[in-house]
């Protein structure tokens, strides 16, 4: 079949539960499965899913949300993200 073999190992408990997909992120960067370009490039991502959510939250309405409600969506995205 293939002679493919893992080039490096996440260990689980390495990671924050709490903070997954962050934790996540963070330490495959530091294995260097992942570029800083990557991660600039998923922020911009996670940032444009955050504004089309706070969009949905307001009925597009476009008017701002409250800033503990943007950190509550944010950690709801991650979390989501996370599973």
């Amino acid at each position: 079949m293939s002679d493919l073999k893992p080039h490096r190992v996440l260990r689980r408990e390495c990671l924050d539960e709490r903070r997954y997909f962050d934790a996540l992120l963070s330490v495959s960067l530091d294995h260097g499965l992942l570029t800083q370009n990557d991660l600039l490039r998923m922020q911009g991502e996670f940032l444009a899913l955050l504004s089309q959510t706070c969009e949905t939250y307001t009925g597009g309405s476009g008017s701002s949300v409250p800033v503990e409600t943007a950190e509550e969506l944010s950690r709801s995205l991650l979390f989501t993200l996370g599973i």
